[in-house]
């Protein structure tokens, strides 16, 4: 009878720590939404970065400014971005061009090797930066959100 009394005692401890751990969970991801949703400032960092629609948009930009694809630019950047590059490629910068050869040439061209450059996201209300290192350099990629979606705003 001893034996049945402390099983359910272990038993009920088990599911009381399962349903504490659940609960800090919710509580966490429920207050980081309510963060986002409300303005509040958000750092993510390795995986939540990497896996996070900031760090998609910006992955989505360098692979696509990698191939000058228009068509997939016109879709993650703003319009004074998109104004820039069409700019850009008309009367090409000296100092433009140089940053895009560095920049190409320091991050890694295979999508899951640029993925893992992403080490944080730092969230603002609207606005949003999405950090990716390399070896050599640290790069920045500003976002903002258009309509409420994320867009490249900056680089």
């Amino acid at each position: 009878m001893k034996t049945r009394n402390t099983r359910g005692r272990i038993l009920i401890a088990i599911v009381a720590v399962i349903v504490v751990a659940a609960a800090i969970a919710v509580i966490q991801r429920d207050r980081i939404a309510d963060l986002i949703l409300r303005g509040g400032d958000v750092t993510l960092t390795d995986e939540s970065a990497r896996s996070s629609p900031q760090a998609r948009v910006a992955l989505d930009f360098l692979g696509a400014y990698r191939t000058m694809d228009k068509d997939a630019l016109a879709r993650v950047l703003t319009a004074e971005q998109i104004a820039r590059l069409r700019q850009e490629s008309e009367r090409p910068s000296g100092d433009f061009q140089r940053m895009r050869t560095m920049m190409l040439g320091d991050l890694p061209a295979d999508p899951a090797a640029l993925r893992a450059t992403v080490r944080t996201v730092q969230v603002h209300g609207e606005r949003a930066v999405v950090l990716a290192e390399t070896k050599g350099n640290s790069w920045f990629v500003q976002l903002t959100r258009v309509d409420g979606a994320w867009k490249v705003s900056g680089f």
